[in-house]
């Protein structure tokens, strides 16, 4: 028996296609490394990755067809993951201008709000922390220049 499909597969992996592609434009901006992937190497990497998963989830759903049925959608439950996805879009659109340091703390606090995070002063501390360690290995191990932004 043939596994059936909804609409929502095919918009999330028509979705996943899109966002690979706008991820791998994007990522042309960014810095190119003479040794090593440099800061447009991974986000090129998980671009080409959100394409080909997303074309394999859409062959996959075109191939089982497509059965619409209605189905509910609860904003209040869903409202973490479409601020996370909201604050994430505005994260990547301000990267190269305010910079990594600035950004990644901000995404990484609001993310922990949105799920209901309340150890307000460990989210503060950890959002400072973990972003600031990769900032240095990936600056001073790996060779990988994040941006900078209004700090470099």
């Amino acid at each position: 028996m043939k596994q059936r499909y909804g609409l929502s597969d095919i918009i999330i992996s028509l979705g996943a296609t899109a966002l690979g592609i706008w991820i791998y434009w994007l990522s042309q901006d960014l810095l190119t490394a003479t040794l090593g992937l440099g800061a447009n190497g991974w986000p090129r990497i998980i671009g080409i990755l959100f394409m080909l998963l997303g074309v394999s989830q859409t062959v996959m759903v075109l191939r089982g067809g497509i059965k619409v049925k209605k189905v509910d959608f609860d904003w209040k439950e869903s409202a973490p993951l479409l601020l996370t996805v909201g604050t994430s879009l505005v994260y990547v659109a301000l990267l190269k201008t305010v910079g990594f340091p600035i950004m990644t703390p901000i995404l990484m606090f609001l993310t922990m709000l949105y799920f209901g995070y309340r150890k307000y002063v460990k989210g503060i501390i950890l959002s400072i922390i973990i972003p600031t360690v990769i900032y240095v290995l990936f600056t001073n191990v790996f060779y990988v220049f994040l941006p900078a932004g209004i700090l470099g």
